[in-house]
This record gives C-alpha cells, structure tokens and sequence, in this order.
C-alpha cells in the first residue's frame, strides 16, 4: 500500500499554484512583449520608408519647381533676348557708316519696342498715373522746383526716368521725378 505524502505546510500548495500562476502570466507577457517589439520594429521600418518616400519626393518637387521656372518663365525671357541679340548682331553686320541717323534712330525705337515686349510677357509695365499730380506710391521727388502758383502745388514739372510695375501691384522702381512745390512768398 501507497501512503501518500503530505505537505505539511499547507501554504506550500498554494504558494506553488501562485508560482504558476506567475510563470503562466510571464509567459504571456514575454508573448505580448515579443509582439509589442515584432511590432515596434515593424514601425520603424515602415517609418524609414517613408522617410525615404518623403526625401524622394522633395527631390522630385525641387526638379520640377526648377523645370517649371525654366520651362514658364526663364526660357521665354532667354529665347525673347535672343531675337533682341541677333537683332543687334544683324545690324552690326551691316557696315554702320552706311546707316543714316534716320535708320540708327530706327533701329534703336526698334530695340526699345522689342525690350519692353519682353518686359510687358512678364507682366511688367510702365507706371502710368493718371493726371499729372505727385503720387508717392508710384514716384520718387528727386528735385523740387518752387512755383509761385498754388495750384500747381505737387505738380509733376519733368520725368527724368521711368518706373516699372509688376503685375499691377509690385514696385519695381518708382518714377523718378521732378515735382514743383508752392511757396507763398510775395516779391
């Protein structure tokens, strides 16, 4: 006959059954920590590659920003001076001393309507204000001339050199001026 054996310290049994417990709870928690980590270096992974994407597509939006500005803008201002130089390059080929003062005068008129075609492609104009009053928003006083008249106060007297606009709203450079100024002093 078997006699079985007895703890005789009762809390032995359940201090083993706790131990178990703790080792079935580890097991799951090494279970859930190898996934956290499969799953963390899953992450990083995917986080690389789109890294990766994101300075490739940076790359591309930066060539194609540059393509865009030559394509839209560059080459059409380049090819326009182009003709303006073979223009020059044709005149200068004919011998100068057979042109009369009436044909220079043409050619540089000429010259000058070619420029402004390409300035006007790019959206730039010659300021025009209206009336002949000193608007400093589009000119700039460079001399002042008194006048004993006071309505002809802030009155534009001379353009000495021309302003450009862009677009109707961008200064790039006013006109520059001569404008009188009223004084009220009597002889």
């Amino acid at each position: 006959m078997k006699v079985k054996k007895t703890n005789p310290n009762p809390g032995f049994s359940i201090l083993k059954s706790n131990i178990d417990e703790i080792k079935q709870s580890n097991l799951i928690i090494e279970e859930q920590l190898a996934k956290m980590k499969e799953l963390y270096l899953e992450k990083i992974s995917v986080d690389e590659l789109k890294n990766k994407q994101f300075e490739i597509m940076v790359e591309e939006l930066q060539r194609y920003k540059t393509n865009f500005i030559f394509e839209t803008i560059q080459k059409r201002i380049y090819l326009e001076l182009i003709g303006i130089h073979d223009h020059i390059e044709k005149l200068l080929k004919s011998s100068i001393t057979d042109l009369s003062k009436e044909d220079i005068i043409q050619h540089l008129s000429s010259f000058k309507k070619q420029i402004m075609q390409v300035l006007n492609n790019q959206g730039v104009e010659q300021i025009s204000v209206t009336g002949n009053r000193f608007d400093p928003k589009y000119q700039e006083a460079v001399d002042i001339v008194a006048t004993e008249k006071a309505e002809e106060d802030q009155v534009i007297e001379d353009v000495l050199t021309k302003g450009f606009i862009y677009d109707n709203k961008k200064i790039l450079r006013p006109q520059k001026v001569v404008v009188k100024k009223y004084s009220n002093q009597t002889k």
